[in-house]
């Protein structure tokens, strides 16, 4: 099994068996909130030459959460990478797409089709950004 890094928003912190998931050097860490009718999610991220791992975790208000990581590439003003999560006991994968407009993340919405082991968007050159849960540039805990 592939481990990823759980990161602490102030100060990374590498377990052992961990080493080369971790960035050489780190560039900039970021955290952002989306809370909304009881809802909440927190996206943390560390960005060291383009690539970026971190944490993403959904608390639903009346849904399962979702807790694990992501790990991609920011191009541009667009961050996609993979979302590797845990909801009722279970691991998935799934593909995330974030747009950053100024201090924000929109997340991309559009059909997803369960390919190679994971899920992805069928077309991201058609995702949709203004209906998507909004991320907050926020203070890391």
């Amino acid at each position: 099994m592939l481990l990823f890094p759980w990161l602490a928003c102030q100060s990374p912190s590498v377990t052992e068996g961990n080493h080369e998931e971790m960035p050489a050097e780190i560039n900039q860490e970021e955290c952002y909130l989306y809370s909304e009718k009881g809802d909440t999610a927190r996206l943390q991220i560390l960005t060291s030459e383009g690539i970026v791992t971190g944490k993403l975790n959904y608390e639903w208000a009346e849904k399962d959460q979702n807790k694990g990581f992501i790990r991609g590439e920011l191009k541009g003003d667009t961050l996609i990478a993979d979302y590797i999560f845990q909801s009722e006991g279970i691991e998935s994968t799934r593909e995330v797409v974030f747009l950053r407009k100024g201090n924000t993340f929109k997340e991309g919405n559009g059909p997803i089709s369960f390919k190679n082991n994971r899920w992805s968007f069928n077309d991201r050159s058609s995702l949709q950004f203004e209906e998507g849960m909004t991320f907050h540039l926020t203070d890391c805990r």
